[in-house]
């Protein structure tokens, strides 16, 4: 099975900051100290993370007709999971839905992104086609 999907971060407001010019930088502080301090601050600046579901293609057949009912589970470090809607009786599905997490960059980036393709049957019950990570 293939597909596309793609995602961007976003901070809230502002910029990362800058570091300071050589030979400019604070009284008592390194170089490397403050590399690490402007990336714990990057760390805990809130922002976005958008994450937009393409397209499937050339799924399993899990029905009796040869095809599936479709849909993508994206899931984001601690973020509610998010689903696509179900396209019925294709193997070849294609969404183009965009859905966005609001969290802290420490925390969206804290565990590799999942996006989980699953059969929904008749009943509304879920399995598993497959599933990649985006580290």
């Amino acid at each position: 099975a293939g597909g596309t999907a793609h995602s961007k971060c976003g901070e809230g407001a502002g910029s990362l900051p800058q570091a300071a010019p050589p030979g400019k930088q604070p009284a008592g502080q390194t170089a490397q100290a403050q590399r690490m301090a402007m990336r714990k601050a990057a760390l805990q600046r809130l922002g976005t993370l958008t994450v937009t579901v393409h397209s499937a293609k050339d799924l399993l057949a899990v029905t009796d007709d040869g095809t599936a009912n479709a849909c993508a589970r994206v899931i984001v470090a601690r973020q509610k999971p998010v689903k696509t809607e179900v396209l019925r009786r294709t193997l070849s599905p294609r969404w183009d839905q965009t859905f966005t997490f609001v969290g802290t960059l420490g925390d969206l980036c804290s565990r590799p992104m999942e996006v989980e393709l699953q059969h929904v049957d008749d009943q509304r019950r879920a399995d598993s086609i497959g599933t990649v990570r985006v580290d």
